[in-house]
This record gives C-alpha cells, structure tokens and sequence, in this order.
C-alpha cells in the first residue's frame, strides 16, 4: 500500500478588516499580492463565505467559487467573510475578515436662520446641531464649513472653519454680497462617513445712498404745502421702502399723516411751521434723508357768524327762509387790512360742504327757500392771493322739518241715536312730519252753521276725539301744528256722523204648547230697525242668538231634548241687535212663550241577531224613559216572557213541542217603549236550535291493515243536525260531502295512532266524539296449515279491500316446477277466493310460491309482492 502525503496548504490569505458607511460598496478580496498560494496537491478549488454575527457562516447569493470575491454593493449591516481552499485532501480557510458598517451621519442641521445685514453689521453666528442631536458613524465628527456663491461650487469658508459652530467672516472679499454656507460633517475610518449640511444663505448689502428731498416752502395757515419730491435712492437690496416724518416746535419726529410710504409725499393742510425727512429701507439696511421746512401764517381769528339775536340754530319748514347771517370783521393772517376774502359755504350733512354760488362772498347772507336741513359757514381767506391762510368759521345749523302729512281723519261714520262717537283719529295712522311733536285742534259743524272750536281740545294733545253720547248730526276735522312757533300747520279733511234710529222686537206667538223631545215648535217675531239682526233670547235663564235674521216678521224653529222624563221651557227676548249695530232698549222688547217637552224613549232591545241551543233565551233590553212591555212579532207558536212583560231581562221561552219546530226556529220580538205620546220601539231576532243527538264514532279498532293507508270511517249517522269528520292526530281526511261513512287517507302506520272526531253541529246545539285506529301496512304470511284443523287453514293475505270499487287484486301460486297451481282475482265472477292448499285435488307439502299484485284505485298505488310459502298439513 502506498500512502501519499501532501502537504498543508500555504499563503491562504485575502485582506484585513476594514470600515465602511452604511449602504457603501465594501472592498473586494484578492489574494494578498506576492503570496501565491502553495502546496496540497497544486491544484485550488475556493468556497467564500460570509456570516452576520461572526459565528454562523453562509454562502453569499453571488458567485463564491472564484479565487477572489467581490460583496454585493451597498452593504447595510456589517458582515465577516472568509475563503476555504481545497486542494486534494487538503483544506485551509483563511483568517475571517471583518467589514464594519457604520450608520449614516443624521440630524446635521444647521439651526441658525438665514440672515440679511447691512455692510457694517454683524451677522449672527451659524449654530449647529452637536452630539447626540447630530448621530451615526463612529460617534467621534470631523466638521469643515463651506462657502458658495452659487449653491454648487464649495469651497473651504474663511476664518475659522472646523468647528461645531461658524462665525461668518464680515470682512471677506465675498461681503458685500450674498453667500451660501453650509456644514460637512465626517466619521470613521478615513472619514468614510460624510453628510453635508443644508445651506444657509446670508446676504450683506451695500449702505442706502442718493437719498434727498426738497420742497422748502411758505404757506397760509391751514393750508395745503405743494408735493415734497424724494430722490430715487441706490445700494441696499434695491427694493425700497419709504417711510416720511414730520416735527414740529412742540411734536417731535413722528411718522406724517396720510399716504405716508412712497418716493413723494404731498402733505395735509398745515396750521404750524412744520419739519419734514423721508427714511428710505432696502432691506436690512436704512437710511436718513435731509430735513425741508415748511413755514406757515399766523392763523385768521375773529371768524364767527350768527343770527341778529346772536343764535346760530333756526327751525323753518320746508320752503320757507330762514334769518340773515351776519359776520363778524377777522384779524390774523397777513394782518393787512382789507387782505381778507370771504366765501360762504353749505352742507346737507355737516361733512360735505359746497360754496355758495350766488351772493356768496360777501361779509354777511341771505339764503333763500330750503326745503332740507342745511348747515352753513363762512370762511375767510389772507392774503387774498395764495398762498393764503384759511379760517372756517362756525357752523349755522338751519333745522327744515318735513311738511305735515297724515294729517287726514277718518271715517263718516253712522251711529245708534244715544251711542257715543266712534273714536274719530287720523286716517292713516299718526300724522308724520314736522318735528314728530304734535299740538291739534277739533272743530265741529252743526247742521252747517259754522265751524267752531271744541272747547278742551284747541291746540292739545289729543290726536283723537271722541263723545260718549250723539243724537244729532254733525261735521268734524282737525287742524295739526309742529316745530317752533309752529312754524308747520296743516288742517285735515272733514268727516260726517250721522244717526241711526235703535231696533224693537215683539213675540207674537205666546200660546203655550206640548210636544214630544225632538220636535220644532215655531216662535214668531216683529223685529224693527235694519235688516240683518241679531236677536238673543232667554230660555229658562239660559241665553241663545239667532244671527242674520233678515225679515222683519220672521219665525224660528225651537228643538228640545229634555234630560228628564219632561221638562218646561219658558222664552222671552233679551236683546236684538240691527244692521246698524244698534241695541234695542230691554223696554222694546216684548212677549214670551211657554213650551212643555217629553223626552222620547230610545229603545235598545239588546244583541238584534243571536241564537241558542234550546227554548230559552235571556233578554237584554236597556230601558230609558216611560213604559215598556215585549210582544213577540213573528216566529211559530206561542212565546211565554218570566217573570212578566214589562221585565227588560225577561226570559222568553218557545214552545218547542209545536208541529212548526224544526232543527230550528227564528222569532222576531219587539221592546216598546213609551213616554207620554213619545214611542220608540226596537226588535230582535233569536233562532232556537233543536238539540243534537249524541254522538256516535264507533268503536276504537287496534289493527288494521291497509297498503295504500286508506279506511272507511264508520260513524253513526245522526236524527238531528249534520256529522263533518275531522283529523286530532294523524294525517289527512279527504274533503268529501261528510255521511255516514267517510274515507281517510294518508294515514300514519303504527306506531303512530290515527284519532279522528266526528262531530254533529245543528245551528248552536253540538255534540262530538272521537275514535282511534291503528293501521298496519300489508301482511302477506310466509306459510299456512290446511289441515281443518281450523287453525291457518287458508292462505289470508291482510291490508287490501276485497270491494273491486277500490282496489284491483290479484294472485298467483307456483309451484316448484314454475307451474300455476291457484289463481284468484277480486274482480273475477267468483269474487276473491283465499288460496286452501289444493288445486283440482289436495296439493303436496312443499314450499310454493306467489306473485301478489294490487292496484289502489283510490290513489292508483300499484303494489306487487312476490316470495315462498310454506305449506305443512301434519299435525304436531
């Protein structure tokens, strides 16, 4: 035996470890440079692996079995590799190399927002996120900050660049000017892990120039300056903002009045020397124009204007004129005499004013009609020429209040002679204009002799008026006044009241009478006045109207229905009312009239159709008034009533021997009830029944058999009434006309127990009985003795009916040979005949067979049977 040793594979060796960030392309495995592999057998077969956790190794999912390995790219956990050589018997795995994977760097944010200054200013520092904010790598950060003009190209930021935080450089040649910074962070091993920051921009601008204004100038007092112009302003961001301020000897700078934010600024009415500059802001930077001066008049007093009386608020009413305005000689202004100009002014709302156009610059004014309320002033202008002081004087409010209306009064009116005055007022509600205060005065005219005052009612204020008592004809209107001096007044239409003579009524039917509850008894009356009335009258203190009574002599209908047995009414007119609305004095009101009423009965006789089983009955009348009795109206016979007649519960009895009396007889009988001449009656109809005989189901059967579960009920046919059958339990009954036989079907084989009720129904009478059957399907026996011994002697096959009406039977015996030896049918001439043992002569023991067929032809069932029977004569 020859044993070949080879020897230990040498130089087995692919790498070290090394670091890399997450999701980077680790390195590659070779074999080391300069070491080729050596020994086993020289030729090399390789299998890499790689393991997570450095204990559980795996083969890689691409290709392994090269010399040299290379991971997938973008390795996301750290992971430990090594190579098996294989060469002859020999196998060598190399040191397991380790690729560490580091987390991304996260959270490098630069916190500091971007900034704005102006060249000169100092930008605040740029302030990063630091441990354990800022997280992934080795935990240990290398920074760097970077510059950019653009957002692109980086490079390194002046002055200190490698700490957490940066102190932007003012003084770079990038500032003035804008410039992005932003952070790179590093981690690990040769800094293979790199985030780079978010820029940040900041922006240093160039300090505001060419910022000028002019407009120095003099003007009167309370007048308007002309526009200050503002040079267009350079540097800064080259977006402006303008901001103009005004001072004055007392106000220090503050921002001017009006539209105050624009190149230019036109300035308002001015009554003081006045201060003004323009700041113009790009920007982060702001800048200070020069100061222009605006000097202003002395201002114009001794500018006041008023009535001769020295007031300054009239009333007038629309159209009319008020007083002259008379004004006083001003001083100030230029203080030149005869230097002042005058102009008059109006204003409809004491906001909007307007010159007077026609005699409107004088010293004093007359205005003419107005017909609004209309305020007026005067101002005074000096130097006459511009530019010029202004002075307004005070205001004169002129007061025009509206003409009258509503002044009109309603309405002709036609009143019940003694009755007082509808209240007269104004047509149309409240009067309206004026001064909304109201002063009236009445004036009447009788039977046109002249309009006079009402006493109590000149120029108060009672816009109505009213009388409690008229009887004569008369005219009236009103005269309205408003406003001081009443300075508005205006008179109202006229109205007419005429007289309307009051109603009378007469009863003129008064003769008493008597009449049953329900009847119309007629009362006659005589009425006066204007049609249609409306007349009231008493009934035993009890008051009831008639409306719309258009005749004069006219009759209504009284209907009573008494609550007791009778009952007296006694009428009278209480009070009657015309088509004028005017009320007749109770003296005029005339007759009465007596009328006795009976209740009518109401008879109830009870239930109108009933019936008994029986001669008797209980009756059940319900009385009401007067007196009652019962009679019978129709039916065979007599009828006797206990106790008596007039017992609304009596007990009728028929007398049911009578030849009449059959399964039974209706009778009609009448409750009459009767009050005074008052009659009411009412009947009922009872139909005696004659009672049942009692019922026979017959006797209860334990077996029977039957193949097409049918049976014919047998039942005693009964003398009175009519028998129906019905199932309790079991199934079916057919739905023939009920007799005295009937057929089940479909009944339940044992064992279940088929009970049935026959029941006999006359009219209320009835009486029921029940039977039980038992039923068995078909019994064919599997051998018989014919030995007369009268035990077995035939063969007897059970369950079928013999009656060929029901069913068609036949059978059939062979022998062992196959020959026929019996035959029997039940619709043969014989009828059916069971099977004794012989055929032309006694047949031999043996075993013989039958072919059994029969047909329902009550539910066409069809049933065939075949099989062996055994024949024995020997006796035990």
């Amino acid at each position: 035996m020859k044993i070949i040793v080879q020897p230990y594979i040498k130089n087995n060796i692919v790498g070290t470890s090394d670091t890399i960030c997450y999701a980077q392309n680790p390195p590659g495995f070779v074999s080391k440079p300069g070491f080729p592999l050596q020994d086993g057998n020289g030729i090399y077969t390789f299998k890499w692996q790689v393991s997570l956790d450095s204990s559980l190794f795996t083969l890689p999912i691409n290709t392994y079995t090269t010399e040299g390995y290379t991971p997938p790219p973008a390795l996301l956990a750290t992971s430990w590799y090594r190579r098996t050589v294989t060469s002859g018997r020999c196998v060598d795995a190399t040191a397991i190399v380790k690729i560490t994977v580091l987390d991304t760097i996260k959270n490098n944010t630069i916190l500091t927002t971007p900034a704005s200054i102006c060249y000169g200013m100092i930008f605040p520092d740029l302030t990063a996120t630091s441990a354990p904010t800022l997280a992934g790598g080795d935990n240990s950060y290398r920074f760097i900050w970077q510059s950019s003009a653009n957002g692109t190209t980086w490079t390194t930021a002046s002055g200190v660049s490698n700490g957490v935080n940066y102190n932007p450089d003012e003084l770079s040649l990038y500032f003035p000017g804008s410039q992005y910074f932003r952070r790179v962070v590093r981690s690990g091993i040769h800094d293979v892990c790199v985030n780079n920051s978010s820029p940040k921009l900041l922006t240093d601008w160039p300090v505001i120039t060419t910022n000028t204004v002019t407009g120095n100038q003099t003007i009167g007092h309370d007048s308007i300056p002309a526009t200050m112009n503002g040079s267009t302003p350079t540097n800064g961001s080259g977006s402006y903002t303008y901001l103009w301020q005004y001072k004055t000897n007392t106000v220090p700078w503050s921002s001017a009045s009006g539209t105050n934010n624009l190149i230019n600024y036109s300035p308002p009415a001015l009554t003081d020397t006045t201060w003004f500059r323009r700041i113009v802001n790009s920007s982060a930077c702001s800048d200070i124009s020069n100061t222009v001066v605006v000097n202003v008049h002395k201002t114009i007093v001794s500018n006041t204007i008023a009535f001769t009386s020295g007031a300054i608020e009239d009333t007038v009413c629309n159209g009319s004129s008020p007083a002259n305005f008379f004004g006083t000689i001003p001083s100030g202004g230029s203080n030149i005499p005869g230097d002042y100009a005058f102009q008059w002014y109006y204003s409809l709302n004491n906001s909007t004013w307007s010159s007077v156009a026609t005699s409107g610059t004088s010293k004093d004014y007359q205005s003419g009609s107005i017909a609004v309320t209309t305020w007026f002033r005067r101002n005074v202008s000096s130097p006459v020429s511009p530019p010029t002081s202004i002075s307004k004087s005070n205001t004169i409010k002129i007061t025009v209040l509206p003409l009258i209306t509503n002044k009109d009064i309603a309405a002709d009116q036609m009143v019940c002679k003694g009755s007082p005055l509808a209240t007269l007022t104004g047509s149309s509600g409240s009067p309206s204009g004026g001064d909304n205060l109201y002063r009236y005065t009445w004036r009447q005219d009788s039977a046109n002799t002249g309009w006079t005052n009402i006493p109590g009612y000149i120029k108060s204020s009672s816009a109505s008026y009213s009388r409690s008592s008229i009887k004569d004809p008369f005219q009236y209107k009103r005269y309205v006044y408003s406003g001081s001096n009443d300075c508005c007044a205006d008179s109202s239409n006229f109205v007419t009241i005429g007289i309307n003579p009051l109603p009378t009524g007469t009863m003129t039917t008064i003769t008493d009478t008597t009449v049953c509850g329900g009847s119309q008894v007629p009362v006659k009356v005589h009425l006066s006045g204007a049609s249609k009335w409306r007349l009231i009258y008493d009934e035993n203190g009890v008051q009831a109207t008639i409306n719309k009574i258009q005749a004069a002599d006219t009759t209504f209908l009284i209907s009573r229905t008494p609550l007791l047995a009778s009952a007296v009414y006694l009428f009278k007119l209480d009070s009657l009312k015309d088509a004028n609305k005017c009320i007749a004095l109770p003296a005029t009101l005339t007759g009465s009239r007596k009328i006795t009423v009976y209740k009518v009965p109401k008879a109830v006789a009870g239930i109108a159709v009933d019936s008994i089983c029986g001669p008797a009955y209980h009756l059940a009348a319900t009385p009401s008034v007067g007196l009652s009795t019962w009679t019978k109206v129709s039916g065979p016979g007599a009828v006797t009533f206990l106790p008596n007649i007039i017992n609304p519960n009596a007990t009728v009895k028929v007398d049911s021997t009578t030849a009449a009396w059959g399964l039974g007889n209706t009778y009609k009988l009448q409750w009459k009830e009767a009050n005074w001449l008052c009659v009411d009656s009412s009947s009922v109809q009872i139909t005696f029944y004659k009672r049942t005989s009692i019922a026979n189901a017959g006797k209860n059967i334990d077996t029977i058999y039957t193949f097409d579960k049918y049976y014919t009920l047998h039942a005693e046919k009964p003398f009175t009434g009519t028998g129906i059958w019905s199932v309790i339990s079991g199934t079916g009954l057919s739905e023939a006309k009920i007799m005295n036989d009937s057929i089940a079907y479909d009944l339940a084989f044992s064992p279940v127990k088929n009970k049935f009720l026959w029941k006999i129904t006359n009219g209320k009478c009835e009486s029921a009985d029940t039977v039980t059957y038992t039923i068995y399907d078909l019994k064919i026996p599997q051998g018989f003795s014919p030995n007369g011994d009268g035990k077995n002697d035939e063969f007897v096959i059970s369950g079928f009916d013999h009656d060929p009406s029901v069913s068609v039977v036949t059978l059939r015996i062979l022998n062992s040979a196959g020959t026929e030896v019996f035959y029997t049918s039940n619709t043969s001439e014989n009828g059916w005949t069971n099977w004794n043992g012989q055929n032309n002569g006694v047949l031999p023991e043996g075993t013989y067979y039958y072919i059994f067929i029969v047909k329902s032809l009550r539910n066409n069932t069809v049933l065939q049977k075949s099989g062996f029977i055994i024949l024995k004569r020997r006796k035990n």
